[in-house]
């Protein structure tokens, strides 16, 4: 970069009227208008009363400043007061050349190349600073559950301390359900669920959500689709309306599927574009027989959603989508039995036919190292994904197997391969591992970004570790500060209402018991360096993985 393209970045707002005409030379402020002060307040206006209270305990941790509850109750006042004139004359004086700081970065040496960065200890990554304190166990009391008679169940929790609702309405009719042939329908379908009902159109769903201030979509996982939404207490009767309705009754007009169909094929074209996806989706055609479910690219391809129609998205739906096998999970501030009454006027009466569950079938171990490599021009970083199909969610090999992989690298850098592989050796921008929880033999997988020059000696680093897993018991520090890490982000998982959704639709979803979070607890303690050593053994391999690479051609990559 020269010194004349450093000056234009640095002074883009010289060029900018409304920063240098209006704020910083002295123009006309009337030109501020009352739409800009009027965004900030509408903004404001739209903060939960959750939302104010988190960053009141947030703000003074990241800020060198005390934030007190007071200030969040005072800044719509503030803000309302606030002038287009005061606007300019703090504006003229910070906005200024002679206060502008420049750094820039010029990289040197091998192009492209991260170089070994030995980390003073005193920042160094870890899972815990300093000797863990004694936690206090999380708890998850109130929990209750019902099953109407259709086959619905209700599982949820009250926490009257809040002022908004979380609620999420969940089918059998997740892309594990796609055929080869119409990949990505799953997908397709759950997104236009929430594209207007048969009494609504987009824009007039699109107008109410608006109008609540409510957050609402609907998308499809593996095993599910889901239509969820957030809004105040006092609005759930109508959000859990629309979102019963929605799920019931979706309209799949013509046009909104059209447009539709048309972002999810930009979004696949970039895909296309990106060596990280390209890598994962060769990978899981390497590490998965065909035909598996888990081989197909979830959100399909450009050709298989260019095919499909309208109809197409109608058939799945009637033939997924029904009571049998839903859950509605809820947390935040509603009584149980208003809940269960909106769930029981909403879906109490849908009746469809039961869908065949769906038995997702083993996979084979994988043997030796197969490896796929796809070339893109223009692309400066190569990316890899290796790994090999795990175990279920279900398996009481699970949490060992987990544990594993949050030593080796489920915290990314703050793991052995980030150590290894990126600070010591300077081999990878960026590595991490991780393990799906999925019914069936889910990905246990390893991604890395690195120049192109390095692929192959950074498999050699990653490999490398994973033999040390497999045959290494883990030290007695990583054992203790990797269950004091693991037990300490669950109450962290809790504080929010769209976190206790989220476990309790897990809970549900995996069979895991009322009592999990209290169970949770037991079983992470419980486990021995014998156990995790042995699920590592099991699972993982440096000799028998599948091992993708997508980025720019070059010696390495072939």
């Amino acid at each position: 970069m020269d010194e004349g393209s450093i000056s234009a970045a640095v002074h883009w707002f010289a060029e900018h009227p409304m920063v240098n005409e209006v704020l910083v030379t002295g123009g006309d402020p009337a030109l501020l208008g009352d739409e800009v002060l009027g965004s900030l307040l509408g903004r404001l206006a739209e903060l939960e009363h959750i939302t104010r209270i988190r960053i009141g305990t947030r703000v003074p941790v990241v800020l060198p400043m005390r934030v007190t509850s007071s200030f969040l109750d005072e800044i719509e006042g503030l803000v309302a007061s606030t002038t287009a004139e005061d606007v300019q004359r703090v504006a003229q004086r910070y906005l200024k050349r002679s206060n502008v700081t420049v750094g820039w970065f010029e990289p040197e040496g091998v192009a492209g190349a991260a170089q070994p960065y030995e980390m003073p200890a005193a920042v160094k990554p870890s899972f815990w600073t300093g000797p863990a304190a004694k936690s206090v166990a999380p708890t998850l009391d109130g929990i209750r559950r019902v099953e109407l008679p259709n086959g619905v169940t209700v599982i949820g929790r009250e926490n009257a301390s809040t002022g908004s609702v979380v609620m999420r309405a969940v089918v059998r009719a997740g892309t594990a359900y796609d055929s080869d042939d119409r990949a990505g329908l799953a997908s397709f379908t759950a997104r236009a669920v929430s594209r207007g009902t048969e009494s609504l159109t987009f824009a007039q769903l699109n107008e109410l959500v608006d109008s609540l201030g409510a957050s609402f979509g609907s998308d499809a996982a593996v095993h599910t689709a889901s239509v969820g939404f957030r809004c105040l207490a006092e609005d759930l009767q109508r959000m859990a309306a629309l979102a019963f309705e929605s799920l019931r009754a979706p309209a799949f007009r013509s046009d909104d599927v059209d447009r539709l169909r048309g972002e999810i094929i930009t979004a696949l074209r970039e895909q296309d574009d990106d060596p990280g996806s390209v890598a994962e989706r060769a990978w899981s055609r390497l590490a998965y027989p065909a035909g598996h479910p888990f081989a197909r690219w979830p959100v399909g391809s450009v050709d298989t959603i260019a095919a499909m129609s309208s109809s197409d998205l109608r058939e799945f739906h009637a033939t997924r989508y029904g009571p049998a096998g839903a859950i509605v999970v809820f947390a935040g501030n509603a009584r149980w039995d208003d809940v269960v009454r909106e769930v029981e006027r909403g879906l109490g009466d849908w009746r469809a036919a039961e869908p065949a569950p769906l038995e997702v079938p083993d996979a084979p171990p994988v043997s030796g190292m197969p490896r796929a490599f796809a070339a893109l021009a223009g692309k400066s970083q190569a990316s890899i994904v290796m790994g090999r199909p795990a175990l279920s969610r279900r398996s009481p090999d699970y949490y060992a197997l987990s544990f594993a992989d949050l030593i080796l690298g489920g915290l990314g850098l703050m793991g052995r391969l980030g150590e290894s592989v990126r600070d010591e050796q300077g081999l990878a921008y960026h590595v991490s591992s991780s393990l799906e929880s999925v019914l069936g033999p889910g990905a246990w997988q390893i991604s890395a970004g690195v120049a192109p020059q390095h692929v192959d000696r950074a498999i050699e680093a990653i490999l490398a570790q994973v033999a040390r897993i497999r045959h290494e018991p883990i030290t007695d520090a990583e054992l203790a500060d990797g269950k004091s890490y693991v037990t300490g982000i669950l109450p962290l998982a809790l504080e929010t209402n769209s976190g206790v959704a989220r476990l309790l639709h897990q809970i549900e979803l995996f069979g895991l018991g009322l009592n999990y979070v209290t169970e949770y607890q037991r079983i992470i303690n419980a486990l021995t360096k014998e156990q995790i050593l042995e699920a590592a053994r099991r699972y993982m391999s440096e000799t028998d993985i599948a091992i993708s690479i997508a980025g720019p051609e070059s010696g390495d990559n072939r």
